[in-house]
């Protein structure tokens, strides 16, 4: 999943931590990864940029112990990939 991650440029541990809690909460309020399922289409769109950043605070907030270490580590390689990739274009 690390690999994933960086070739994603986000933490997939992130999105399995989201994705068992929305087995959990099923499109309760608790569900982050199925908020969007309970708005109207318009709203959802107008939202849609923003669901990878509230899955990453959520798993960010209930992550614990190797899954929260895990995310750091993706968090932190997607940056450096991000610096590099910034670096590279502004001197390449």
């Amino acid at each position: 999943m690390f690999l994933l991650s960086a070739a994603m440029l986000g933490s997939m541990h992130a999105v399995q931590i989201n994705h068992l809690e929305h087995h959990q909460h099923c499109l309760g309020d608790e569900d982050v990864e199925g908020a969007s399922a309970r708005m109207p289409a318009w709203k959802a769109i107008l939202v849609g940029p923003l669901f990878p950043i509230r899955l990453h605070i959520n798993a960010w907030k209930k992550g614990r112990g190797a899954s929260f270490r895990w995310i750091v580590a993706e968090l932190a390689v997607t940056a450096a990939i991000i610096a590099a990739r910034s670096r590279f274009h502004r001197y390449g």
